[in-house]
């Protein structure tokens, strides 16, 4: 992988001076990145990658975003990693106000409303004759989190205490939300206080925990207080002894609460954990903080050259001929959707996995979720290791042919290659001719008109990065 351009890094293969860069933005919800891009980003063409990130030209300054927020780094596929400076707005009018403004609430304690009153349970560390005690109660309008984090006797470790939502009631969507926000006090000192939500688990990171959770500081005080935890300060791979995180949302963006989860976060936990001390916490209310006023705004600002449909069943426009998707294509992807939430907006109802990968405007600068065709129910390899070579791919729509694989490689580089990159990966010696071209920004269509993917060129030359959604016609 690579850095972004505005590096001092004169080795990286990426760099070039300030003065042969550009600046280009992208603005999520009221934040504004920006980075200086040359005209490559490693092996990829700059088009592209603006084109894909949903980059504009010009500074966040330009835009009115002048305050500071920090750094992030995200990953822009086998192009390298982009470094984005980020900004805010200077706040404007009264300080309350806006600090109330777009909030969801997750949780109250006063019973005037039902959808945010939950059943909570509390949990003593039971591993190995774990000796911490504690109890959750509800009264004077106030969640209150009692107890005593003590070491594990076997472990020489503290253990934890935790209280934990219940009830089966949906939670609201959050995923428009900058931060949680606890309103709370606590009545001595401890820093062991740390907040979770959802139950997805880490690959291959916690054993036994499941969830997004983060430490949070909570201020002894007679008087509530707000307690704001960012978003990006919660990892679902973190300790099970110590509820430490082994990996950090700012390292590693696999670990970053998912869209998925931040729809419904099923669960919500305050814990007491891997620091010996008396837990005293009162808490008024729990609330995502940062949102859009609703989740259409969110949708329109990630895509604002792609609004909501104007066309029944698609997010943005349908961009394939004829009748669209075929009714049955190969290699399992008839009728598929999004099942693990992984396109960055939800699909339109009604519609496909298929059909937004391959027709839908909205979903152009993405891809179908990487290593698709290598889950169990796809299957894309085995399935071809006993077909007659080389493979035949068909257009999803139309069903012209549209690359013939292998070619001037063996079946197991084809595999490789694909298995390196996460997609199909196609050669020029593989196309059929005439039925495929890339676009001046990259993207590769079919003779119909049909999005098939991204060409993706690396030190062999031209590669054609594809969804197997898209090639997976029959011949018509």
């Amino acid at each position: 992988s690579s850095s972004s351009n505005n590096n001092n890094n004169n080795d990286d293969p990426s760099y070039s001076s300030p003065s042969s860069c550009t600046v280009y933005n992208r603005i999520e919800e009221d934040t504004c990145a920006e980075d200086c891009l040359g005209s490559t980003v490693g092996i990829c063409p700059v088009g592209l990658v603006v084109s894909k990130g949903n980059l504009k030209k010009g500074s966040c300054a330009s835009l009115g975003y002048t305050v500071a927020a920090g750094e992030i780094s995200q990953k822009a596929g086998p192009c390298g990693t982009l470094k984005f400076k980020t900004y805010t707005k200077p706040p404007t009018g009264d300080a309350a106000s806006d600090e109330a403004a777009g909030e969801i609430v997750l949780a109250t304690f006063d019973g005037a409303d039902e959808s945010t009153t939950r059943e909570w349970k509390e949990l003593n560390d039971p591993v190995m004759g774990g000796r911490s005690t504690g109890n959750f109660t509800v009264s004077g309008n106030l969640g209150r989190f009692r107890g005593e984090v003590v070491d594990v006797p076997s472990l020489q470790a503290p253990g934890f205490i935790k209280a934990q939502t219940q009830d089966a009631k949906a939670f609201p969507d959050i995923s428009s939300c900058k931060a949680i926000v606890l309103s709370a006090r606590a009545g001595v000192p401890y820093d062991g206080y740390r907040f979770q939500f959802g139950n997805k688990r880490g690959a291959f990171c916690s054993f036994f925990s499941s969830g997004f959770k983060t430490h949070f500081a909570a201020p002894v005080s007679d008087e509530i207080q707000r307690i704001v935890i960012p978003l990006g300060n919660f990892s679902d791979c973190n300790s099970d002894s110590t509820g430490e995180p082994s990996k950090l949302c700012s390292d590693d963006p696999r670990v970053c609460p998912d869209p998925k989860t931040l729809r419904n976060v099923k669960t919500i936990a305050v814990w007491g954990e891997g620091k010996a001390g008396t837990v005293d916490l009162d808490i008024k209310s729990i609330a995502a903080t940062g949102c859009s006023s609703t989740q259409q705004q969110q949708q329109q600002q990630q895509k604002p050259d792609s609004p909501r449909a104007s066309q029944e069943g698609f997010n943005g426009k349908n961009t394939c001929s004829g009748s669209g998707i075929q009714a049955k294509l190969r290699y399992n992807m008839t009728g598929r959707v999004d099942e693990r939430g992984e396109l960055p907006f939800p699909l339109a109802e009604g519609e496909t996995l298929p059909t937004g990968i391959c027709c839908d405007s909205a979903y152009a600068p993405y891809a179908e979720p990487r290593f698709l065709f290598n889950r169990s129910d796809v299957a894309l390899f085995p399935t071809l290791q006993g077909q007659e070579r080389p493979v035949t791919f068909y257009d999803s729509v139309c069903g012209i042919p549209l690359f013939r694989a292998p070619l001037n490689r063996s079946f197991e580089e084809f595999r490789a290659e694909t298995a390196e990159h996460g997609w199909p990966s196609f050669r020029p010696a593989e196309v059929v001719a005439g039925n495929v071209k890339i676009l001046e920004n990259g993207y590769v269509v079919s003779k119909c008109g049909t999005h098939l993917g991204s060409n993706l060129p690396d030190e062999k030359g031209t590669r054609y990065c594809l969804d197997l959604s898209c090639i997976s016609g029959n011949p018509q």
